[in-house]
């Protein structure tokens, strides 16, 4: 069994997002699933929690990626990827907002082209699609955060 905390979507947003976690010492928590909303996050992530700005702030990397796949329309072959997804070693989490996100967990061992060429792959094949890192870009969803060259 899991608990639950609140953090901030975005900076300065009322937004929230409820985050299954393990709680630990020292007000951190480790991510159980990753967020659908929250970027910077993967499950096994450890954290705090802004007291001011309930914004999360990775204490340490779990080693794993989040991806988030919008199928637009296409979501029963979505589901069909966590085939592709589990040879690489990861797991499709579930959806989100009636099929309109799909969550992905990867480890980042599995290698940023061969997760790329699964996604751009099924974005080939469903054009209105799009998929995105959750945790590898800074907010400006341009500058890498790099956290995976200390791995």
């Amino acid at each position: 069994m899991h608990d639950h905390v609140r953090v901030s979507v975005e900076p300065g947003s009322d937004v929230q997002e409820e985050l299954a976690v393990i709680v630990l010492p020292e007000d951190a928590y480790q991510l159980v699933v990753p967020p659908a909303l929250t970027l910077g996050l993967a499950a096994g992530d450890v954290f705090a929690v802004d007291p001011v700005t309930s914004q999360p702030k990775v204490l340490r990397r779990g080693g794993n990626l989040t991806i988030w796949l919008h199928p637009h329309g296409a979501a029963e072959e979505a589901r069909s990827l966590s085939d592709e997804v589990a040879a690489l070693g990861g797991t499709l989490e579930g959806s989100a907002h009636e099929d309109r996100v799909f969550i992905f967990t990867l480890p980042v061992t599995a290698t940023f082209p061969a997760v790329e060429a699964v996604f751009n792959r099924f974005v080939e094949q469903h054009p209105e699609s799009e998929w995105y890192f959750g945790n590898v870009y800074a907010a400006d969803g341009v500058t890498p955060l790099g956290w995976w060259e200390a791995l």
